[in-house]
């Protein structure tokens, strides 16, 4: 599934679409094989607030690896996480770019599953870099360590808005200003 892939990367697939427990338990097995942590050599792990990612087994394994889980508030990644600051946005460009490329080249077939690996490595190669992720850890304001990096607003909860007669919109505060 993951031929022509990016080096080092494996391929998880669930038939949902969605991670699981011991999909992200697999996952973090294959984390801690490059990171080489310890209980007296720790690293930190930033993820959102996915149930997978508070598989017991999971968790455990984090504990006994020296592997700092540290989850962000629900609804919050876009503003916390590096990556979905940095990364993720250029790669989906990047990825969707690979895509409509190859449709071109292929009229009449689908993307099938073992395609993906292939389709992505460029992408990857292009956006996973040390300067986009540095980056992404400065728009957070993780590090350097700035408090004020995100806007006080940015916190301030979402809320419906009930419009007689019309159709109710949800207003979030990003929105409001």
């Amino acid at each position: 599934m993951y031929e022509s892939g990016p080096l080092v990367c494996i391929g998880l697939a669930h038939d949902s679409g969605w991670m699981t427990g011991p999909k992200f338990f697999k996952a973090l097995q294959h984390f801690h094989g490059y990171v080489k942590s310890s209980t007296t050599n720790p690293v930190l792990l930033l993820l959102d607030n996915h149930s997978s990612h508070l598989d017991y087994q999971a968790v455990s394994f984090a504990k006994g690896n020296g592997i700092v889980i540290l989850t962000f508030p629900p609804h919050c990644s876009h503003v916390l996480q590096p990556c979905d600051i940095s990364v993720f946005g250029p790669f989906k460009k990047s990825f969707g770019k690979n895509q409509n490329d190859w449709l071109h080249t292929h009229p009449g077939e689908r993307i099938a599953i073992t395609n993906i690996a292939q389709l992505s490595n460029g992408p990857f190669q292009s956006t996973f870099t040390q300067i986009n992720i540095i980056s992404g850890f400065k728009a957070s304001g993780i590090f350097p360590f700035n408090r004020f990096a995100i806007p006080e607003w940015s916190y301030l909860p979402c809320f419906v808005t009930e419009r007689p007669g019309k159709a109710n919109y949800l207003l979030c505060s990003f929105m409001v200003l």
